[in-house]
């Protein structure tokens, strides 16, 4: 099972913990960290990792309803 974990970038350090604790679970995350390398195209990392997962995750927050 492959997880997309989408999050607000202020959120970025509850993001890695909810991130590490699934991977702890044997669960494959998705999470731009980890996956977004210098020089790799954002825009299309994105769409790759959108276009593979099982299963989307949302962290909502204060900072995520703030933000455009």
């Amino acid at each position: 099972m492959l997880v997309f974990l989408s999050h607000n970038k202020a959120d970025k350090a509850v993001a890695r913990k909810v991130g590490a604790h699934l991977i702890l679970s044997n669960i494959d995350v998705w999470f731009d960290d980890w996956e977004i390398q210098a020089g790799d195209s954002i825009p299309g990392k994105l769409n790759e990792g959108l276009a593979d997962f099982d299963a989307f995750v949302l962290l909502w927050s204060v900072n995520a309803k703030r933000s455009n």
